[in-house]
C-alpha cells in the first residue's frame, strides 16, 4: 500500500503479497502458518514515526493499540523491515498466519480487531532556530595565528539552534535498530518504546460509528523467536494526529472471497503513446468493402 508519506507491504518469503481493492479498501491473502515480515518505506526527505499495529494490538507492547503509542523511526528515503512482535531490545517473535482462535490477539483476549494492519504515520516537529547575524567587512588577519599577514574581508554569520526543550506533543522514545537479519544495505530494522504524554484520541476511539465486517479467519501469531537488537532515539511528532493513516486487512482465499473481493483483480495502468495518432481509417457508414 503506497501513499504519500510512507508505503507499506507484506512481504513472504520475501517478496511482497498480492493486494486487492474492494470497496474502497485493500485486502491481501494469508495463508497459514507462513511467516511474514513488514516492509516500510520512508517515502519523503525527512525522518518520519510509523506506529504500527497488527489485529488492534500494538506490535511493540501487545496491549490495544492506539496512534499515542511509540513506533519505528524512518530516515528520509530509507527501508525497513519489522519481523514480529517486540519481546526486549535485543529480540522479537515472528509473525505468521495463524488461525484466529489460536493467533496472538485470540489467546490474549482481544478477537474483535483479527485481521487488519494499520500504520499511522507522524511527521516530525522541526525545531526553531535563530539565526544570529554577525557580519564583519573591515579587513583583518584571516588567520589567528598572530604571525599571519593574510588580509581580506571576512563574512561572519552565527548560526545557533534554539536550545529550549520543544513543546512535548505526543513525543516518543523511538528505538532504532541495526538487525543482522536486514541484509540489504540501506534497510534499518527499527523498534521503540514511548514516555508518557497526553494525545487526543481519534475519531474512532471516540466511539464514533464504523461499518461492521465480516470476522477474519486467520490471525497473526505469536512465532519462534528471532534477534533484532534496538537503540533508542527521540522523535517529537508534528501533530498528536497521525499525517497519514494506512490499513491493509488480511484473511484466507475462501474468506476474501465470502467478502466479494475479486481475486482475479488486476490494476490497470494507462501507456502513454509516442504516436496516438497513428490507427487505421474507420470505413464509412453503409460500406461493406
Amino acid at each position: 500500500m503506497k501513499a504519500n508519506l510512507c508505503e507499506l507491504q507484506v512481504l513472504v518469503h520475501g517478496k511482497p503479497v498480492r493486494e486487492y481493492q474492494h470497496e474502497g479498501r485493500l485486502f491481501l491473502e494469508g495463508r497459514k502458518g507462513s511467516d511474514f515480515t513488514l516492509r516500510l518505506k520512508n517515502l519523503t526527505q525527512h525522518r518520519i514515526l510509523a506506529v504500527i499495529s497488527i489485529d488492534g494490538l500494538s506490535i511493540i507492547t501487545g496491549e490495544d493499540a492506539s496512534v499515542k503509542d511509540g513506533g519505528y523511526v524512518l530516515n528520509a528515503r530509507e527501508t525497513l523491515n519489522i519481523p514480529g512482535w517486540s519481546l526486549n531490545n535485543d529480540e522479537v517473535a515472528r509473525f505468521f498466519f495463524h488461525k484466529a482462535a489460536e493467533s496472538y490477539a485470540g489467546k490474549s483476549g482481544n478477537p474483535r480487531n483479527i485481521g487488519v494492519i494499520g500504520a499511522a504515520i507522524f511527521k516530525e516537529k522541526r525545531q526553531a532556530s535563530t539565526l544570529l547575524r554577525g557580519v564583519t567587512l573591515d579587513s583583518y588577519p584571516a588567520s589567528h595565528d598572530p604571525n599571519s599577514t593574510a588580509k581580506g574581508p571576512v563574512f561572519q554569520t552565527f548560526y545557533c539552534s534554539n536550545t529550549a526543550e520543544p513543546v512535548r506533543e505526543g513525543p516518543s522514545w523511538t528505538t532504532t535498530t541495526l538487525s543482522a537479519d536486514s541484509a540489504r544495505p540501506g534497510e534499518v530494522n527499527c523498534n521503540a518504546v514511548m514516555d508518557s504524554c497526553t494525545v487526543e484520541p481519534s475519531e474512532v476511539e471516540r466511539g464514533g460509528t464504523v461499518q461492521e465486517m465480516a470476522p477474519s479467519e486467520i490471525g497473526t501469531g505469536f512465532g519462534k523467536r528471532q534477534g533484532f537488537k534496538v537503540q533508542e532515539v527521540a522523535f517529537y511528532r508534528e501533530s498528536q494526529t497521525p499525517n497519514e493513516l494506512l490499513e491493509i486487512t488480511y484473511d484466507t482465499r475462501k474468506g476474501l472471497e465470502k467478502r466479494g473481493v475479486d481475486l482475479n483483480w488486476r490494476p490497470t495502468v494507462a501507456r502513454p503513446k509516442p504516436f496516438p495518432g497513428d490507427s487505421h481509417c474507420k470505413p464509412p457508414a453503409g460500406w461493406n468493402g
